[in-house]
């Protein structure tokens, strides 16, 4: 769910094995020119199905991965999605599922509301605790939303939106997407055993 800065990619040098003949010769790939003009960002957090804030997001955020999966790479864009992914793992825990129910879902339903509707209901949450659950969210969550809503640029641009991003791209993410990697590591570790 957050976004990395080209600041943060770590560069590929020209020529190595994971640069192609093209791109060492100065050409950018296709694929990579194309995010370079529109580069993906999941829809906003404020967005909401079934009354449930954040939801559609992690579904956009679902389906992404599973495409990337599809197409053998990664178009994530530095969002995370899943289990270990903080706002991701709030809903997960309170629609009392994980991410790979979530995937599997994604799978097999083509639409969002549709997917939304069984893990509502898989849950077991009534309206009443989704709404709550929701305004919650928006309330401890507050500090957060300003700052992915700066890194995305749902904000008007001014100090006050560049001192967020910069806050949320040089001091919060980096260690997240640390913790992300490694707790990530684990889990296909324990997977192997």
């Amino acid at each position: 769910m957050y976004h990395q800065t080209k600041a943060q990619i770590p560069p590929v040098a020209p020529g190595s094995a994971a640069t192609p003949a093209s791109a060492a010769a100065g050409e950018p790939r296709p694929q990579e020119a194309e995010a370079a003009l529109n580069p993906w960002m999941p829809r906003s957090w404020r967005e909401e199905i079934m009354g449930c804030v954040f939801l559609p997001r992690m579904l956009e955020k679902g389906r992404r991965v599973l495409e990337g999966k599809r197409q053998g790479r990664d178009l994530m864009n530095g969002y995370l999605f899943g289990d270990f992914d903080y706002a991701d793992g709030m809903l997960l825990r309170f629609l009392r599922t994980n991410e790979a129910r979530v995937v599997e879902l994604l799978r097999r339903v083509p639409e969002d509301v549709a997917a939304a509707g069984v893990l509502i209901s898989e849950s077991g949450r009534t309206r009443p605790e989704i709404d709550a659950w929701s305004r919650r969210f928006r309330r401890i969550n507050a500090a957060f939303t300003a700052m992915w809503d700066a890194d995305e640029g749902r904000r008007k641009p001014g100090l006050g939106t560049s001192l967020l991003r910069g806050l949320y791209n040089v001091l919060l993410m980096p260690p997240v997407y640390l913790a992300f990697r490694i707790a990530v590591g684990l889990r296909r570790l324990r997977r192997n055993r």
